[in-house]
């Protein structure tokens, strides 16, 4: 697999000049391509069984296509806790070390998205970019080998308003909606821009078609732990 970084078209022509018409001329007139241009790649993931089937690890692996589901505990997070607000959620994601490193090893993922289950689809398709709202963006710590969502308290609020506000029972809005509290963490290309003030701002966000892979604690024989700070006001 070759990751491409620049594609150009080079045209080559000959021509004669009107003041010189026993001579001919070489020419040339190169294009630059966009990155739509360029995309037309086509790929199937397959053997994934034997990852699905483990139960102690979680996977990212690119290009452009195996994330990790993650379930909120939304229904736990409030629970004792209706009248609260939710200051923070921290969501931390642990990295397992390589075992082997020779020349081999695939990069890390840098960056990765958390999007909601159903809008993984038009996030990508729409090219929208995360508004920590109801999506997220961050990078891989070397420091601490982790991937940190500082703060879901936004989602988690807006989970348990959407479902509240249905005018069904709790019952009833779960099972027509399956996926309301599940996120998918995916990895990206993310393309930053600096304002005169030096401040970044995330200009487009993209699949990753790189290959890279890495190994995240998590499964249901490793669960991992949301941080939640509550806000009550009297």
């Amino acid at each position: 697999m070759m990751n491409v970084e620049v594609s150009t078209l080079n045209l080559y022509f000959t021509y004669y000049d009107a003041e010189e018409p026993d001579s001919v001329y070489g020419g040339l007139c190169r294009f630059a391509a966009t990155p739509e241009v360029i995309q037309s790649t086509q790929f199937t993931n397959g053997n994934l069984q034997e990852l699905v089937d483990n139960n102690n690890c979680t996977y990212l692996k690119t290009p452009a296509g195996i994330g990790t589901e993650v379930t909120l505990p939304i229904k736990e997070i409030f629970e004792g806790h209706e009248s609260d607000s939710i200051s923070k959620a921290q969501l931390t994601l642990t990295r397992y070390n390589n075992s082997t490193n020779n020349n081999y090893t695939l990069a890390i993922p840098k960056n990765v998205v958390l999007l909601r289950k159903d809008n993984v689809t038009s996030f990508f398709k729409d090219k929208k970019l995360p508004n920590s709202q109801t999506s997220f963006i961050t990078k891989f710590n070397e420091t601490y080998n982790t991937y940190t969502f500082e703060n879901l308290g936004s989602l988690i609020t807006y989970c348990q308003y959407e479902k509240k506000n249905s005018g069904l029972s709790d019952d009833e809005w779960e099972k027509n909606h399956p996926n309301w509290n599940k996120v998918i963490i995916i990895p990206v290309n993310a393309t930053e821009t600096t304002d005169a003030y030096g401040s970044s701002t995330y200009a487009s966000i993209s699949h990753d078609m790189s290959m890279t892979s890495t190994k995240l604690i998590g499964g249901p024989n490793a669960p991992i732990k949301i941080q939640i700070l509550y806000s009550r006001f009297k």
